[in-house]
């Protein structure tokens, strides 16, 4: 993949991906796009993939929050960066260790 994929409106679409690309790398960002929410995990984070979630369909990329993928992490803060994210609060999941 060359270019970061916005994935929206689409939890199938989400889960799919996750699926097929275990060694890829998220932005977990709000819908209305807030420059001061940008998370990054790795697809197979259990706090973003729904193996601990007991949400209802449409809680990852279908209301209030849309998912950026890629196998190539700088290429998610680069977008990032471009579409007005602010890089100061880029957060690195925890849990998942994600940039260490």
């Amino acid at each position: 993949m060359n270019k970061p994929l916005l994935i929206t409106g689409s939890d199938k679409k989400y889960f799919d991906y996750l699926e097929a690309n275990p060694s890829a790398f998220l932005a977990n960002i709000q819908s209305n796009r807030s420059p001061s929410y940008f998370v990054l995990h790795r697809t197979t984070c259990r706090t973003i993939n729904g193996s601990t979630h007991k949400d209802k369909p449409g809680a990852f990329t279908e209301r209030s929050y849309i998912k950026l993928v890629s196998h190539d992490l700088n290429k998610l803060e680069a977008w990032g960066l471009k579409e007005g994210f602010i890089k100061d609060r880029f957060k690195y999941c925890k849990t998942c260790k994600v940039g260490l």
